[in-house]
């Protein structure tokens, strides 16, 4: 590949007392591309700040920046370009339940945050409210709760000039997780969501999710573990060319298999195998316009299978 690539990443850590952690990624990228002998150069940063006055409670506080021509793939990672991030995530945690109690301890979880594009103008603004406890017996639950405000996604029709951005409904949604008395040869869990998007992206329509995870463990030093999970999707929005855009009826099954065996302090050996099954079926076209409005019209569009 005919490209020079100059990436630069400082990573500064700042714990001023034993309850306070400030956390800065500053980085910065140039690159030189032989190919059509064109050049970029960008900007991105990372401010965490991590607060915990007690063991029962933590606030963190998170800026995030990435500049629309910030390219650090050559890092061997690349999160998003064109895109800001303010959130504020927040826990309580309750242990002082009595004897009689089944329960061990509880959490409470409350997140607020918005998401722009690098010209700061608004993508959405998210607020996200979760439950979870854990059980003398080992049993745990834990309930998640999300809105999103309508808003706009600046990154899905790929710096389309003839349509920067798509508009975006409000977003909500529930998800419950299960998890099952730990023992030393099988645990398990459950999981379901049901909603529209999620506190991290917006979508079109609905979705709906199950998932079951299943540990064996015959030998202490060995164990396997099963993962399955299955969701569909209504109105999933999907990028074709320029501002053409499908909409689809989405379903994706994924199955992941696990085995871990340590044989003492210096053998180990892990193996994994993950099958994903997708298919995105029932398409409609539409085109995106200056005001991010989709507009149907009589084009043909791929199905996915």
């Amino acid at each position: 590949m005919d490209r020079d690539a100059i990436v630069h990443s400082l990573d500064l850590t700042y714990r001023p007392t034993d309850t306070l952690r400030v956390a800065t990624v500053v980085m910065g990228s140039s690159i030189d591309q032989g190919i059509d002998n064109s050049h970029s150069s960008g900007e991105a940063f990372r401010i965490g700040i991590t607060a915990s006055p007690n063991k029962g409670r933590w606030h963190d506080v998170s800026l995030m920046f990435f500049d629309d021509q910030v390219d650090i793939n050559d890092m061997g990672y690349q999160m998003i370009n064109n895109w800001a991030y303010a959130g504020s995530h927040n826990g309580w945690k309750f242990t002082d339940y009595d004897a009689s109690s089944p329960l061990l301890a509880t959490e409470i979880n409350a997140n607020i945050a918005i998401e722009t594009n690098a010209d700061f103008s608004t993508a959405g603004k998210s607020i996200q409210f979760a439950y979870g406890g854990n059980f003398k017996n080992t049993a745990g639950f834990k309930i998640e709760n999300f809105y999103r405000t309508a808003g706009k996604d600046f990154w899905i029709t790929r710096d389309s000039l003839a349509a920067p951005a798509i508009n975006k409904p409000v977003n909500y949604g529930t998800q419950l997780h299960l998890m099952g008395p730990s023992n030393k040869f099988f645990n398990y869990g459950l999981q379901f969501n049901r909603g529209k998007g999620s506190e991290w992206y917006s979508a079109l329509g609905y979705s709906t999710t199950y998932g079951a995870k299943a540990s064996f463990s015959p030998r202490d030093n060995l164990n396997f573990t099963l993962m399955y999970e299955h969701g569909y999707e209504d109105d999933w929005l999907n990028w074709i060319d320029d501002n053409l855009l499908g909409i689809y009826q989405r379903k994706q099954r994924t199955t992941v298999v696990s085995m871990n065996w340590f044989g003492g302090d210096k053998h180990e050996l892990r193996v994994k195998a993950q099958m994903v099954a997708f298919t995105a079926r029932q398409p409609s076209a539409y085109l995106g316009d200056l005001k991010g409005a989709l507009t149907p019209v009589e084009l043909p569009c791929p199905r996915l299978a």
